[in-house]
């Protein structure tokens, strides 16, 4: 190629570039005229908001109707009024709609077009209406991804303001971005406000119940000695808080705030297709003022399909957060075979090989103590006095029992040596141990059957307490 050619085409090019950037700065304002001073555009007291209307230029238009009173503010979207909507994103548009600023870039602007807020039909707005009739639109014209904002003007004036993207993506939402993505439509904590848990079931068919613990007729201090929840189905017996707390708790609290929603409006045709005309589960969740009960459909790679009873809402939630559908119910179970708090503890008699020892304990509370003003535990073993030191170790050793494994049928054994204890309240468990391998035994509670075992070093810290060993 000539050099006079390709000093041509250069030019050419260089024509071309600088044409379009000529045409982008007819069509789009400078740079430097966002950095003016900071302005306000609206300044409204909140509790005088009764609707906010928002207008989208793809056409969408919607309305939220305010109501404010002493209790706080309540929110209603006019064309949906039963449907569940985040009380939190309502909240979010009406305090940013109140105060919004940007930076005057354009006083009394003669060249509207220059930013997109010439023609009405063509910008998305946002109306407020107060109580008293006044009306207050924002229009919203040309958007700079590069700036991070978009120009706007009040309806009633020609000033252009530049305000940032932080400000209208909050106010320019679409009415599905208000939609509540929490199956239950509020926030519930599992791990304070939860009553009762059933699953229904899970995977091999059980149903599963847990149900907070009632401590009414229990002191403070005694409570702390319990867990908080209790397994009523398929077995009565105390939970493991800890395996509650972080596994299926904590799973289903992630899996109640859904990933997406699907639809408000769940057809016939939708609930086949997500497994919710014949759901794979049912959980009814229990708290002091209401009772869900969600649905579980279909598992699709990392999306699970569930539904809360009495909405046609359908939601995507993450299917990991119910992998405990799939497992047992019974790693949820204490392994702690006696439960109970010190000052409760009155008599314990251990028998083995023939020969019974008997621990006699009192409990004396700080109120009716005439001696001291604290809580007091005496004890005798067979009629010799214990230390603090020594009532401690007897109730550790009895609390501390735990299972290694649950079998499944009873194991068919003859008993080693039985403890008994009784509660200030009356209550008496028994515990029967039975040798087992050479380093378990088998454990019957309160006539359970030989369904557990426990450690050989577990029994011999019983024994040893009790003065019993060899």
């Amino acid at each position: 190629m000539k050099r006079t050619t390709k000093r041509l085409l250069a030019a050419g090019i260089a024509v071309v570039l600088l044409g379009g950037a000529y045409a982008f700065l007819l069509t789009h304002p400078k740079e430097e005229d966002t950095d003016g001073e900071t302005a306000s555009l609206t300044s409204i007291d909140s509790d005088s908001i009764t609707n906010i209307a928002v207008s989208l230029r793809d056409g969408e238009a919607f309305s939220i109707d305010c109501a404010s009173d002493d209790s706080g503010t309540s929110y209603v979207m006019v064309d949906d009024a039963d449907g569940a909507y985040d009380e939190n994103q309502f909240s979010a548009l009406l305090n940013t709609v109140c105060a919004v600023s940007g930076t005057l870039v354009d006083a009394s602007s003669d060249d509207l077009e220059n930013y997109a807020l010439d023609d009405e039909s063509s910008m998305d707005a946002i109306t407020v209406t107060e109580e008293d009739g006044t009306a207050t639109t924002l229009l919203f014209g040309l958007h700079s991804d590069t700036l991070d904002g978009t120009y706007c003007r009040l309806a009633n004036s020609t000033d252009v303001f530049f305000v940032s993207s932080d400000t209208t993506e909050t106010l320019l939402q679409e009415q599905t971005d208000y939609l509540s993505v929490n199956v239950l439509h509020s926030y519930y904590s599992l791990s304070s406000e939860l009553n009762q848990l059933t699953v229904d079931a899970l995977g091999d068919g059980t149903t599963f119940t847990i149900e907070r613990r009632d401590t009414g007729d229990l002191t403070d201090a005694q409570a702390e000695a319990y867990s908080t929840y209790v397994i009523t189905a398929p077995e009565s017996c105390d939970a493991d808080d800890s395996a509650l707390s972080s596994g299926l708790l904590s799973d289903l609290q992630t899996g109640l705030t859904a990933q997406a929603v699907v639809t408000v409006q769940a057809t016939d045709k939708q609930r086949s297709k997500y497994g919710l005309d014949d759901p794979t589960a049912k959980l009814t969740l229990a708290f002091d003022n209401a009772e869900k009960v969600v649905w579980i459909g279909t598992t699709d790679g990392d999306s699970t399909y569930v539904m809360c009873e009495g909405d046609d809402t359908i939601y995507d939630c993450p299917s990991s957060a119910f992998a405990f559908l799939d497992e047992g119910w019974t790693q949820y179970r204490s392994t702690q075979l006696l439960t109970y708090a010190k000052s409760q503890l009155r008599r314990a008699v251990l028998t083995a090989d023939g020969t019974s020892y008997t621990a006699k304990l009192t409990y004396v509370e700080a109120d009716e103590n005439e001696e001291e003003d604290v809580d007091t535990m005496t004890g005798t073993l067979d009629g010799e006095e214990l230390e603090t030191e020594d009532i401690d170790r007897l109730y550790s050793a009895m609390t501390t029992l735990h299972a290694v494994s649950v079998l499944e049928e009873p194991a068919d054994a003859e008993a080693s040596l039985t403890l008994q204890i009784k509660l200030s309240d009356g209550t008496k468990h028994t515990l029967t141990l039975a040798k087992g391998g050479s380093r378990e035994y088998f454990a019957d509670v309160d006539g359970s059957g030989y369904r557990y075992t426990v450690s050989q070093t577990d029994v011999d810290t019983l024994l040893d307490a009790f003065g019993a060993a060899d």
